[in-house]
């Protein structure tokens, strides 16, 4: 009948064998996922041996059948935080900041990266460096749909990962990994964009990866203020400084005449037009190269150009309205304008001389040339003119700057056991000129009085640096080192700030002013 009297399962091919059963009559029922059940009527008083049996499926196709899950935002392993791109909504043309930003702890605080509330130092894509260290040219230029996960971790010195002894020197670090089908072929993106009062904006960006090999290709161009680059590229003409006799404003009946000697006297930035607060027109290129050279070295070189042209205009116009200066009225124009040329490139070998030594290479290199000019028209009134002031300044500032940090280090068959030498000479140089030209004027009743500087200053500064490093590790114990370092450190520096009033008997600027 319909109650249950003995079993049993098939083999990976289908047969089976049911024993120790009594004579009678039975009914034999198979059963088997996505298949009706089959029954047969059995009667039995000996072994019995059936045919082939074949059942029939009950598959049924079900229409498009979803599931979903939420993506791990992120993981923790060591110190090391993976955060998990496709947890992430961003626009198909969003570039890796746009995607970062969205992470927990990461954030852009005046043009830098922060993770984790410190300054990322570097970016690397697959482990590797990626327009050496700048991190605002990866990440502004990375299309965001490459990226698989972004890890955040501190990344130890060099020496440190070599001795597992942790020397407390380390640095913020952003290892952007890619996703495997990106790996290996070329995507970019080109944008551009034009609008109100002849804004625009336009760039390419072009990649090839092959297997370890990276290339890069970028180029940009806008006026609205967009700098896709190092703030490096910008350190001359973004630099804010007090010196140089510029700012002259005359609020009040003061000339706010500041002359031409700077309290800056030797500093570059007392050459500069401080034109920051204008429009800034940028036009860039870089490009990247990063591989490794059959089993032993391993490169990664970056070019990086950057012009710039800052203009500004202001008006303003002030009244008094209390106090002795009661209707006193000042109206100002100031027009300025600076030009950057920057250039960057650096160099990194890595030389694996066995498997125990290495020599690490790092050459960098960088040249800036800005100019810029200044002028300014003030005058103070109380239905006339009683004082005014004009001001031109102009400006030429010339820098460059090489080093060559060079290590060498061995690794003894002995865990732990280093040696390894440190050295990072280096040579920055800036010069200069300026000339400053005021005139003021001064209206007592009819009485007509005016004094005026005219002057050209000299800017020439240099600096060589070279810091050496000696350092031996030895094991003590599993749980301790000791560790023996050397470091030897030279500085020399000069510089040297002449100023020149007119001569107006030679026409020329051969006047010194001691002060």
């Amino acid at each position: 009948d319909s109650s249950f009297y003995k079993g049993s399962t098939t083999n990976e091919n289908g047969n089976f064998k049911i024993e120790g059963i009594v004579s009678g009559n039975y009914i034999l029922k198979i059963s088997y996922l996505g298949f009706s059940d089959y029954f047969k009527s059995v009667s039995l008083n000996e072994n019995k041996t059936l045919e082939n049996i074949k059942l029939t499926s009950t598959v049924k196709k079900l229409s498009e059948v979803k599931v979903e899950t939420d993506a791990a935002i992120a993981t923790q392993s060591g110190d090391t935080t993976s955060y998990n791109s496709r947890a992430f909504k961003t626009n198909k043309d969003a570039s890796a900041e746009d995607l970062i930003t969205k992470m927990p702890g990461v954030a852009i605080v005046d043009g830098k990266v922060q993770a984790q509330g410190e300054e990322v130092k570097q970016v690397l894509v697959d482990g590797k460096p990626f327009f050496g260290d700048d991190p605002n040219a990866v990440l502004k230029n990375l299309p965001a749909e490459v990226i698989e996960k972004v890890q955040v971790f501190d990344k130890k010195s060099d020496q440190a990962q070599l001795t597992g002894f942790d020397d407390g020197n380390s640095t913020k670090t952003i290892n952007i990994v890619t996703k495997t089908q990106f790996r290996n072929g070329i995507f970019g993106k080109i944008y551009g964009g034009y609008g109100y009062l002849d804004k625009y904006k336009l760039g390419v960006v072009v990649n090839r990866f092959k297997e370890k090999q990276r290339f890069t290709v970028m180029i940009l161009s806008n006026n609205i203020n967009e700098q896709n680059f190092s703030s490096e590229d910008l350190l001359v003409v973004m630099s804010s400084s007090g010196g140089g006799g510029r700012n002259f404003r005359s609020g009040g009946g003061d000339r706010g005449n500041r002359g031409g000697s700077s309290s800056q006297s030797g500093s570059p930035e007392s050459f500069l037009v401080d034109t920051k607060n204008g429009i800034i027109s940028t036009n860039a290129a870089a490009i990247n190269y990063s591989d490794k050279w059959g089993k032993k070295t391993n490169i990664s070189a970056a070019y990086f150009f950057n012009w710039t042209d800052n203009n500004s205009s202001s008006t303003l116009l002030r009244d008094y309205i209390i106090g002795n200066n009661n209707g006193l009225q000042y109206d100002e124009n100031n027009v300025a304008r600076s030009n950057n040329y920057n250039h960057r490139a650096n160099l990194k070998l890595e030389f694996k001389l066995d498997s125990a030594k290495s020599i690490t290479i790092q050459p960098k290199f960088s040249l800036q040339m800005n100019d810029g000019i200044n002028n300014l028209y003030g005058e103070n009134r109380r239905s006339v003119a009683i004082s005014s002031i004009e001001n031109s300044y102009k400006s030429k500032l010339r820098a460059y700057s090489v080093s060559l940090p060079l290590s060498y280090r061995i690794s003894f068959p002995k865990k732990g056991r280093t040696f390894s030498i440190d050295l990072n000479p280096s040579y920055n140089h800036s010069d200069g000129n300026s000339n400053m030209q005021t005139f003021n004027k001064f209206y007592i009743d009819t009485i007509f009085s005016a004094d005026s500087l005219d002057q050209r200053s000299f800017l020439n500064k240099w600096g060589l640096n070279s810091t050496s490093n000696v350092t031996y590790t030895e094991p003590l114990s599993k749980t301790s080192f000791l560790s023996l370092s050397y470091i030897f450190t030279f500085n020399y520096s000069l510089s040297e700030k002449n100023t020149f009033n007119k001569d107006w008997l030679n026409y020329d600027y051969s006047l010194q002013d001691t002060s």
